[in-house]
């Protein structure tokens, strides 16, 4: 999965969907979103629940303080 994190550290604040990365890396989604959910949890990515248009972003762009 370091190409999905590369792709969406280079996405910048904006991230990506979970969607879009499955389509990038060529894995099923439902593997995908489980990969972005135990990233999320070890800290290497935030997850912006923000309904139909949720993203993956990288910390560093994430704006949180």
């Amino acid at each position: 999965m370091a190409d999905a994190i590369a792709a969406i550290e280079s996405a910048g604040a904006m991230g990506m969907k979970p969607s879009a990365i499955a389509d990038l890396v060529g894995r099923s989604r439902q593997a995908v979103r489980d990969a972005l959910k135990a990233a999320a949890e070890r800290g290497e990515l935030v997850y912006r629940d923000n309904g139909p248009h949720s993203v993956y972003v990288y910390p560093d762009h994430d704006g949180a303080p």
